[in-house]
């Protein structure tokens, strides 16, 4: 389906030092084109920043980090807790108030400093590991976790050298990612660790979920950041879950009021641009294309 959807979008996975991963992808006419597909790891949250601001301006940002934040029991979400009872992410999807700062330090260093050099950039927050699941239908592992094994390198991967371990970080993402249009060849734009890779996937949600908002294509309808409450959400999301389950699922302590720490420090007359977090629909036709391997 054509669309006026043309511009860039833009991905960030904060990591600690030397493990931020940064992303730009093309659209043109709601597709998105593979020759125009910019991946990096930037050693600080301040180099990320200087890196996008030397980009085209663009459509919109997807960051995983916490862009609402809840002063709840353990810093709980409706949306975290739905993602952990609809998916398998009891390892993924942990207590907000028990994330690794770089996750929400970084991240939220980079979404303040982009807010306040593009007052009217629409941002949506992303869960790569989640969405890797909810795209595919399989669970992500951990790219050098040691889980699975490159069919060239006959050794456990604790043993693998660089060069081995870098072969297989880009032939089992590009399995999945080809299909995207995200990547170019191998040899022209390696991927060299998980951030980028997460960085990528935050980036194609942020496409997804623009279009969504704009309400273009088949844009990911599914906004976490809504009214619904967790039993409703879970149901949106697990849809195949009975009512003892969905009870089950969502019992506990629920949230508190949130807040969104997402304008810039100065602020100016006018309103920001939105802050959402857009999913895929288990129902609707908004999933990304199955491939027959993921990471």
């Amino acid at each position: 389906m054509t669309t006026n959807l043309t511009g860039w979008f833009w991905g960030y996975d904060p990591g600690g030092h030397k493990g931020n991963g940064v992303a730009a992808i093309c659209s043109v006419d709601g597709e998105l084109q593979k020759d125009k597909t910019l991946i990096r790891t930037k050693d600080t949250a301040a180099e990320v920043v200087t890196w996008f601001k030397d980009q085209e301006t663009p459509l919109a940002v997807g960051i995983d980090t916490l862009t609402r934040w809840s002063g709840g029991s353990g810093g709980w979400r409706t949306a975290d807790h739905a993602l952990r009872s609809a998916y398998d992410a009891t390892n993924s999807v942990m207590s907000p108030n028990g994330l690794m700062g770089a996750m929400s330090l970084n991240g939220m260093f980079v979404l303040r400093r982009l807010r306040r050099f593009y007052r009217n950039l629409y941002i949506t927050e992303t869960h790569p590991k989640v969405l890797h699941e909810a795209m595919t239908g399989k669970p992500y592992k951990t790219l050098l976790d040691g889980s699975d094994r490159w069919s060239a390198a006959d050794k456990p991967m604790r043993e693998w050298t660089s060069q081995e371990e870098y072969l297989w970080v880009n032939d089992k993402v590009r399995n999945w990612l080809e299909p995207l249009k995200l990547c170019t060849s191998a040899k022209e734009q390696p991927l060299k660790n998980p951030h980028e890779v997460d960085a990528l996937i935050s980036a194609y949600a942020a496409f997804q979920s623009f279009s969504g908002y704009k309400k273009t294509g088949s844009g990911w309808r599914l906004n976490l950041f809504c009214d619904k409450d967790r039993v409703e959400l879970v149901a949106e999301l697990h849809p195949a879950a009975t009512d003892a389950e969905k009870k089950r699922l969502t019992s506990g302590e629920i949230e508190e009021t949130l807040e969104s720490p997402t304008n810039p420090i100065t602020t100016e007359p006018g309103e920001d641009g939105p802050v959402e977090y857009r999913w895929p629909h288990p129902r609707g036709s908004d999933h990304c294309p199955r491939t027959r391997e993921s990471p």
